[in-house]
């Protein structure tokens, strides 16, 4: 009588026992799970046909929240839920529910619907953490898992489902989708950032067995390179009498303000009568020709413009190394080509390039220079050499010429450069001691050619004397044409280049012990050396 009168305070509670007894079907199961729904949404008090009209006023207000509702009638639609399959097929093993415990837990339901609303949220809260079951032989929730029994009885097994059970199962779901979709997506993107890296040579496995990613920063600072000194470059177009005779390329070097200096080569600009640099902008200006020196091939334009300039950054091309990489930037081909990079390594540094300065088929000079495999090619010169670092560190200059040979470019380095624009710049020339004479080398010709110019020697290493300027160091010092110089304070003197190589390497009012050898016999001679 006591258990009658508790269910009739509670309708929807009675009309589940009443149901269960007569029936004994798997809906009785379904309902009082249904019925613990119903603390969540009104919406499953409906369907079950619950018309709690003794509810209490806390019942009323979680059922209230119009989200929760919402959120179940979703799942309600979409899905024949999780939680009814799962207790149908629980129901078809057990059918037959112990009354006692069943009175238990609809007393279990009305305590939990008197909880207060702290409460409630905290139990939402906790809801998160519990444990998911993975089959029918699972628990629900934190519950203690139920024991699977022959027969039609719940022997021993607890029916404690939390009423956000089902909610939570079907986030759970939700959640795993999401996480299994992200790491489908990750794995994907891994594999093919991978096989690119993979494929462009630019990933390196580490002893540790990571992959260590080796030309990404490279390739970025490249481009990040080119962009800071591709304005400092410019095309150099040459005229001579009204009509365009050449090109070639150029670096800005310095700026005070409006007004820009700029090194080019001095085979670029011989012979021109007037000078026009073509900026990145294709802004074209005249330029003037300050200064120039054949036996570096250094010359430099001088110029006013009316729009921002910008010099390059120099280098210090003692500090380069075999193997380093470099940028050889310039207009190669012309104009229509300005701003062409072209990508390589220093192949050799302190190299020396034999160079005829008066074309008369001799070596006159032996020009330092950098070697690079950069592509350069005519219109080249002049242009910049770059390191990674965007310096200037070379002057492009030349290529050797060789239907057998590829890749054998040179640069003038930027530390011999920097010297002889500076005394451009401020003289207008390179400063070089002088000796007063013309001489030929007797090396490059045989007894032959030299009985042919009637030159009376047997010596074959030497500078013959052809001229003796007048007033000139040499005249004060006694030298005579037919005099041949054999050593230069204390070198040997072979060829004329070698002769030049160590006049150029003093300084005008230096004194130098020559020895001459004049009919068979050697004597020696000093000589303060004079200013070209």
């Amino acid at each position: 009588m006591d258990e009658k009168k508790s269910l009739n305070e509670n309708e929807s509670i009675n009309d589940i026992t009443n149901e269960k007894s007569v029936n004994k079907q798997p809906t009785d199961v379904q309902e009082i799970i249904n019925e613990t729904e119903s603390v969540d949404t009104q919406e499953a008090i409906e369907e079950t046909e619950l018309t709690s009209s003794s509810t209490t006023e806390e019942s009323q207000e979680i059922v209230s929240e119009p989200e929760v509702v919402n959120n179940q009638e979703k799942i309600d639609k979409t899905e024949p839920t999780t939680s009814s399959v799962d207790n149908q097929e629980i129901a078809r093993e057990h059918e037959v529910l112990n009354d006692q415990e069943t009175m238990e837990r609809a007393q279990s339901i009305n305590n939990q619907i008197s909880m207060d609303k702290q409460e409630t949220t905290n139990a939402y809260r906790s809801i998160d953490n519990q444990k998911i079951p993975t089959n029918q032989n699972e628990g629900v929730g934190d519950q203690e898992p139920m024991d699977k029994q022959s027969g039609d009885g719940f022997n021993g097994t607890r029916v404690e489902k939390n009423k956000y059970n089902f909610k939570q199962m079907n986030k759970a779901k939700l959640f795993q989708m999401i996480i299994i979709v992200l790491v489908i997506v990750s794995l994907g993107a891994n594999i093919f950032m991978f096989v690119k890296m993979n494929n462009s040579g630019n990933v390196l496995a580490s002893n540790s067995g990571q992959v260590e990613k080796l030309n990404y920063d490279v390739n970025s600072s490249t481009s990040d390179v080119i962009n800071d000194v591709i304005d400092s470059v410019v095309g150099v177009l040459v005229y001579s009498n009204g009509t365009a005779s050449g090109s070639g390329s150029g670096v800005v070097y310095r700026v005070n303000g409006n007004e820009a200096y700029i090194i080019t080569n001095a085979h670029v600009v011989e012979g021109a009568n007037n000078v026009q640099v073509v900026f990145s902008n294709q802004e074209s200006v005249t330029a003037e020709v300050l200064g120039s020196d054949s036996y570096s091939d250094i010359a430099v334009l001088k110029l006013t413009a009316d729009f921002e300039l910008k010099a390059i950054d120099t280098g210090d091309s003692s500090l380069l190394d075999r193997g380093e990489t470099v940028l050889a930037i310039g207009s190669p081909l012309g104009i229509e080509y300005a701003g062409t990079v072209t990508q390589g390594i220093v192949s050799g540094t302190d190299r020396t390039v034999s160079v005829d300065l008066n074309d008369d088929g001799q070596d006159d000079w032996d020009m330092s220079v950098i070697q690079t495999d950069a592509a350069i090619n005519p219109g080249n010169s002049g242009g910049a050499l770059v390191n990674m670092a965007g310096e200037l560190v070379g002057i492009t200059s030349m290529k050797l010429s060789d239907t057998s040979v590829e890749g054998m470019g040179f640069a003038l380095p930027i530390n011999d450069v920097v010297k002889n624009v500076e005394q451009i710049i401020k003289d207008g020339k390179v400063t070089r001691p002088q000796l007063g004479i013309s001489g030929i080398s007797l090396s490059g010709y045989s007894s032959f050619q030299l009985r042919y110019y009637r030159i009376n020697t047997d010596l074959t290493d030497g500078i013959y004397v052809a001229n003796v300027s007048a007033g000139g160091p040499a005249s004060q010092a006694g030298i005579q044409v037919g005099d041949v110089i054999v050593e230069f304070d204390g070198k040997k003197v072979t060829t004329y280049k070698s002769f030049l190589t160590e006049l150029y390497s003093k300084e005008p009012g230096d004194k130098v012990e020559l020895v001459i050898n004049r009919n068979g016999q050697e004597r020696k001679v000093s000589v303060v050396l004079g200013e070209q």
